[in-house]
C-alpha cells in the first residue's frame, strides 16, 4: 500500500499484483520514480479521487520522450488499482475503437514497459475527460459507449 499526498489531501493505493515487482525493494523503487507524476495529474474532493486528464496529456508530452509510455503505463495501473479504470468491458464506458481505449502494461523503474491489454472506465466523467484531452484534435468520429453485457470468446469456449 502506497500514500501520496495531493491535492485535496492523501491517496491511499492499495497493493494491487500490477504494481508489485520481483520485490518490496523494487516495488517502492519503481513507485518513487513515477510519484512525482501521480501528485501533478491526481486530486482529492472529499471522499473521490479526480483525474486530471488534461494535465496527464501536459505531464506526458514534456517527459522524456523514452519514458513517455511507460509513464501512462504507470499511471493507468494506479487508476486500475484504485477501481477508476478497469480490465472489464462489462458495464463499463469505452470508446468506438478499442485502440483509443488506455493500455494497461508492466512499466519498471528504468521506464521499460510491457502492452498487456486494454483498460475501460468506470466513471463517465473520466472517459468525457480522457477523450477530450487526448482525441479532440482527430480528424476522424468517434464516440464512448457502456456495454451492459459482454460476453466474452473465453466464457463461450470453455
Amino acid at each position: 500500500m502506497f500514500k501520496i499526498t495531493v491535492k485535496g489531501g492523501k491517496i491511499i493505493i492499495p497493493e494491487a499484483d500490477i504494481l508489485i515487482r520481483r520485490d518490496e525493494e523494487e516495488t517502492k523503487k519503481t513507485f518513487k520514480a513515477y510519484e512525482r507524476y501521480l501528485v501533478k495529474i491526481l486530486s482529492k474532493k472529499g471522499n473521490k479521487i479526480i483525474v486530471d486528464w488534461q494535465k496527464m496529456e501536459k505531464v506526458v508530452d514534456i517527459a522524456d520522450y523514452r519514458a513517455r509510455e511507460a509513464i501512462r503505463q504507470y499511471v493507468y495501473a494506479v487508476l486500475l488499482a484504485l477501481n477508476i479504470l478497469t480490465k472489464s468491458k462489462r458495464g463499463s464506458y469505452s470508446f468506438s475503437s478499442d485502440d483509443m481505449n488506455p493500455d494497461w502494461g508492466l512499466p519498471d523503474s528504468d521506464y521499460s514497459s510491457y502492452l498487456i491489454g486494454s483498460l475501460y472506465f468506470k466513471r463517465k466523467e473520466d472517459i468525457k475527460a480522457f477523450g477530450k484531452a487526448r482525441y479532440s484534435g482527430a480528424l476522424y468520429n468517434w464516440w464512448i459507449f457502456r456495454m451492459t453485457e459482454v460476453i466474452e470468446k473465453d466464457e463461450i469456449c470453455k
